[in-house]
C-alpha cells in the first residue's frame, strides 16, 4: 500500500468512481456538498478531499451517505475487478 496517506493511482481511480456515484446521487436529489459533508460527519474540506481522491473514502462515511440516499452501500462502490488483476486462486474463491 505504501506510506501512510499515500494513495496509489489504482486507488485514486477507484475513489474517483465512488466520487462520481456520490455526485450523481447528490445532483439527482439536489443536495449541496456542505449538507452531504454534514451527513458524513466531516468538514467541507475533508469531504472535498474524499471527492477529489486526495483521501480514501472510509467505509463508515460511505455507509452514512448510502443510508442518507436510501441505497445499498454497494451501489456506491465500483467493481473491484475493473481496477485490479485478481490472481487465479482468488478468482476461484469469488
Amino acid at each position: 500500500m505504501g506510506a501512510k496517506g499515500f494513495i496509489t493511482e489504482i486507488e485514486r481511480q477507484f475513489n474517483a468512481a465512488i466520487s462520481d456515484r456520490v455526485e450523481e446521487l447528490r445532483v439527482k436529489h439536489k443536495v449541496h456538498r456542505r449538507d452531504l459533508a454534514q451527513v458524513a460527519g466531516v468538514t467541507q474540506q475533508m469531504f472535498h478531499a474524499y471527492e477529489s481522491g486526495i483521501t480514501r473514502w472510509p467505509v463508515y462515511r460511505l455507509r452514512l451517505i448510502a443510508a442518507f440516499f436510501d441505497v445499498d452501500v454497494k451501489e456506491l462502490m465500483p467493481e473491484v475487478k475493473k481496477y485490479v488483476v485478481i490472481p487465479a486462486l482468488q478468482r476461484k474463491l469469488l
